[in-house]
């Protein structure tokens, strides 16, 4: 019997200790629990588009958030933000020209789409492509976004 009690004094420590967040796992409201396949790097508000460079050293990111919208590139061997570019407005569209030297970004509620030039994993703005005029005191009308290049 004391056998028995010790082992299962022992099956009940290693079950507690297997059903034990590991520091890094994070629980959801609904119960769940998230844990990491890898490691993560903090970026800007709410990245909703995301694109790889060429060279595929650097992920470029499309920020929407409230507080901030633009582009923001990040070095993936690195992990880390290597550039923001605040926009205006922005909303999904990020597309990359297939000679690697433009990007375009979604505009957003300003009825543009944002032309940058791309080298050696930096971006400039180079103009904006109007879609459509607006007046200076109303929002917005065709919110630019999925776009594609060919």
């Amino acid at each position: 019997m004391r056998a028995l009690r010790a082992f299962t004094q022992a099956v009940w420590a290693v079950a507690v200790f297997l059903a034990a967040p590991l520091p890094a796992t994070q629980q959801l409201p609904t119960g769940v629990r998230l844990e990491p396949a890898g490691g993560s790097i903090d970026v800007g508000s709410l990245p909703l588009a995301m694109l790889l460079s060429p060279d595929r050293r650097y992920a470029v990111m499309l920020l929407n958030g409230w507080r901030e919208q633009g582009i923001q590139v990040v070095d993936r061997a690195a992990g880390r933000v290597v550039q923001t570019l605040e926009q205006p407005a922005a909303f999904l569209g990020l597309a990359l020209a297939p000679d690697g030297r433009t990007l375009y970004a979604s505009g957003g509620n300003q009825d543009v789409v944002y032309r940058y030039t791309w080298v050696r994993g930096r971006a400039a703005l180079r103009d904006s492509l109007v879609i459509g005029a607006k007046s200076p005191r109303s929002g917005g009308q065709r919110y630019p976004s999925g776009i594609s290049v060919s």
